[in-house]
């Protein structure tokens, strides 16, 4: 089993299960090892800085990851940090009209996958980690979160992030 410490700075108000999230985190996770990793919520403050420090980029962003791929002496593998701005989360399944805990698996998965080695530097990555996101979210039962965003978009509220906005 894998270990998942999920830590809120502000609450939890809305946020699925840890139950939930940590079948959401063991879709992404690639291998039988056993990992530990942290789940932390963030407030858009926190986030801020986090982005602005580990990035360069001002204001808060949805997801960031920060990998460790550290073997502690038992054998588990430390995997690293999901830190998910909880505030930019609930906006985007709002704007996106998303159920919050699609969007939540779709951020944890994300950022799981990025803590497995996976990037959208290119548009290459971007589409083949794009196609394993929708891959994962359907097997957890959640609808493309990309063509959720297109109709969204042409219905008039153009929310779909840019390319990337999902970093790490």
């Amino acid at each position: 089993m894998h270990q998942v410490e999920f830590q809120f700075a502000e609450g939890r108000d809305g946020l699925p299960s840890d139950d939930d999230m940590h079948a959401s985190i063991t879709l992404a996770l690639e291998s039988d090892r056993v990992v530990e990793l942290t789940v932390r919520f963030a407030s858009e403050q926190e986030m801020t800085t986090l982005n602005e420090r580990y990035r360069q980029k001002s204001g808060p962003t949805n997801v960031l990851s920060f990998p460790a791929q550290e073997t502690l002496p038992d054998g588990r593998t430390l995997l690293g940090d999901v830190v998910v701005c909880a505030a930019v989360l609930r906006a985007e399944a709002e704007a996106q009209r998303k159920p919050l805990q699609a969007h939540t698996a779709h951020l944890l998965i994300h950022g799981v996958l990025h803590l497995e080695g996976y990037d959208h530097e290119s548009e290459d990555e971007a589409l083949a980690m794009e196609a394993m996101e929708t891959s994962l979210l359907r097997k957890a039962g959640f609808d493309d979160p990309y063509q959720v965003a297109i109709q969204t978009a042409l219905q008039g509220d153009d929310t779909r992030p840019e390319k990337g906005s999902n970093d790490d």
